[in-house]
């Protein structure tokens, strides 16, 4: 009698396992996979938008395009799990798979995403027949996470490298956090000058006055670091800027002086009292 009950036990355990695993493959498939390791961190922006979808119709071609973001969107009439984005009919029949997630190329800047899906269904009669292909812009929007999306447009009167090319407003392209630093972030060069400058005098200072009280017992002013020169600098400075600056120099007028001054022996000081002497 128990192991009549437990036979049924052991096959529901079988087959929530199976279940199981059937379910992570399903996840694992449906998710964007990336070529390069380096799209990796690309893939952490989008990552508030995974399992997410928008619908987009072109009533120019009576279509409607069914867009998911890194996760399969499970598509109407398909049982493909990694279609990323889908074309229909405006009665929601299902046409072609128009990109695929296990085929995803990702790329960021400032303020936007760039998410791109290949190996979608072939052209029947356009671009060479090649396999289809949707690249999204995912633009800044602080309004929402997303937000009015639309078909660009369709571009399949070329050769090779036909996509559909879709747009939609989103706040994760906003907090962009992989995307080259901003200049005006950090200090500058001439920060770390002006910083490098004023450490070297506040170290000169102080270890300069430390050493003179406490190893030359200098007190008062004496106390300051090569006090001497540097009394003497700003002087030195005030000459050199006078002697540089000040090209014209000031002539002082020489008084009248009589044809016998000379043989007199006199000089300018001695002119000098005698023109301040009484006149009687």
């Amino acid at each position: 009698m128990v192991m009549d009950m437990d036979l049924p036990v052991s096959k529901m355990s079988y087959f929530l396992i199976v279940f199981y695993i059937f379910a992570c493959v399903q996840s694992a498939l449906s998710e964007c996979s990336v070529a390069s390791p380096s799209e990796n961190k690309y893939l952490e922006l989008i990552e508030p938008l995974k399992g997410k979808t928008v619908e987009v119709t072109d009533t120019a071609k009576n279509y409607t395009y069914k867009v998911g973001f890194c996760e399969g969107i499970g598509g109407l009439g398909t049982d493909d799990v990694d279609v990323g984005v889908e074309q229909y009919t405006l009665a929601k029949v299902a046409l072609h798979a128009v990109g695929r997630t296990t085929a995803t190329n990702i790329m960021a800047g400032t303020n936007w995403i760039f998410l791109e899906y290949r190996d979608g269904d072939l052209y029947n009669h356009n671009c060479n027949g090649e396999a289809r292909r949707a690249t999204i812009f995912i633009m800044c929007d602080p309004s929402g996470l997303l937000v009015n999306p639309v078909l660009v447009e369709e571009n399949n009167f070329r050769d090779k490298e036909c996509a559909y090319v879709f747009e939609v407003g989103s706040s994760v392209a906003c907090s962009n956090s992989t995307s080259a630093p901003s200049s005006s972030s950090g200090i500058g060069v001439g920060g770390i000058i002006v910083i490098t400058v004023l450490t070297i005098a506040a170290a000169y200072l102080i270890l300069g006055v430390a050493y003179k009280r406490f190893f030359l017992r200098a007190k008062g002013r004496e106390q300051f670091p090569h006090i001497d020169f540097w009394t003497n600098f700003g002087n030195l400075t005030a000459d050199g800027c006078d002697f540089v600056c000040r090209c014209n120099k000031k002539q002082h007028s020489k008084s009248y002086k009589g044809l016998g001054d000379d043989q007199l022996g006199l000089d300018e000081e001695e002119e000098r009292d005698e023109n301040i002497l009484p006149m009687y």
